[in-house]
C-alpha cells in the first residue's frame, strides 16, 4: 500500500510547503521521486532563483522529517 510523502522547500528564513504530496511505496521510492524532481527543476531552471542554504525535506504524512536533501 503506497504511502503519501510531502517534499518541502525549506531555508533557514524561508519555508515553502508541499501541500498535496506525491505517493511511494517506501521511503526509498519517494527519495527517488525527490532527486528526479530536483534534477527536472535544475534542467528547467526552476531552481536557479535558490541560493545555498536550501534543502528539500521529505515528510511523512503525519509531517515527520524523514530525509534531508541540500539543494
Amino acid at each position: 500500500m503506497p504511502n503519501r510523502y510531502r517534499f518541502d522547500l525549506e531555508s533557514t528564513h524561508d519555508v515553502v510547503r508541499d501541500e498535496c504530496g506525491v505517493e511511494a511505496s517506501d521511503l526509498d521510492e519517494a527519495i527517488e521521486q525527490a532527486v528526479a524532481g530536483i534534477a527536472e527543476m535544475r534542467r528547467e531552471g526552476g531552481l536557479s532563483d535558490v541560493g545555498e542554504g536550501w534543502d528539500l525535506v521529505i515528510r511523512g504524512a503525519d509531517g515527520t522529517e524523514l530525509k534531508r536533501i541540500p539543494l
